[in-house]
């Protein structure tokens, strides 16, 4: 019982060092840009779409992780709370040195290491993740790319820039940044849940 409440508390330890990196990389963008003015307001902004992933859209990703990387059956309270102390200690010390770090790497990695030392991993799936954390960065970097190149050539010629333009984009940085903190919610949560619905600690339904 008391293996149980510590993989409680320190699901929520995790989930609490993931909330500061995530709110961090979301709402960034918009805060420094001016889009946003009070740190605070760009904090609740992103809390409350946090919470909207978290609770409608998680369902994928917390199946992934606590059954479709390695056998359930691994995932007794002990691995749990090992596996959940150190994704979250892993972030709360690169929170802590203010390097902005994945926290599905994290808990993946953990997760593979609890599966390694009872030799079973589902290896094609871990294969599938693996490729997308080479994949996504890349094609992020290139569109962005591009889109800036872009950008800045058509404004620049057809001088389009001024007040009335600076607002409609102030805009489209809090609903951009509002969709990255929904995302980061409904992959994010299931690095805390995942291993607690493999023990079944919670039902996957109630987490959806």
């Amino acid at each position: 019982m008391l293996i149980i409440i510590l993989s409680f508390v320190m699901a929520y330890f995790f989930a609490y060092n993931i909330g500061a990196s995530g709110s961090a990389a979301s709402m960034s963008v918009s805060y420094v840009a001016g889009a946003v003015k009070s740190k605070r307001a760009a904090l609740i902004i992103c809390s409350a779409a946090l919470f909207a992933g978290a609770v409608f859209s998680s369902g994928p990703v917390v199946k992934t992780l606590s059954k479709s990387i390695i056998p359930e059956h691994i995932l007794t309270p002990e691995v749990v709370l090992i596996v959940l102390a150190s994704s979250a200690g892993t972030l709360f010390i690169s929170n802590l040195l203010s390097v902005p770090l994945s926290t599905s790497e994290v808990t993946v990695g953990a997760i593979v290491g609890a599966g390694l030392a009872y030799q079973s991993l589902h290896l094609k799936m871990l294969f599938t993740i693996v490729a997308f954390w080479f994949i996504v960065p890349v094609a992020a970097m290139f569109v962005t790319y591009l889109l800036v190149k872009a950008g800045n050539r058509i404004f620049k010629e057809k001088n389009v820039l001024g007040p009335k333009t600076g607002k409609f984009f102030s805009i489209v940085l809090i609903i951009t940044g509002c969709l990255e903190a929904y995302t980061a919610g409904m992959n994010n949560v299931g690095n805390a849940i995942g291993p607690l619905v493999g023990r079944g600690s919670f039902h996957k339904k109630s987490v959806c």
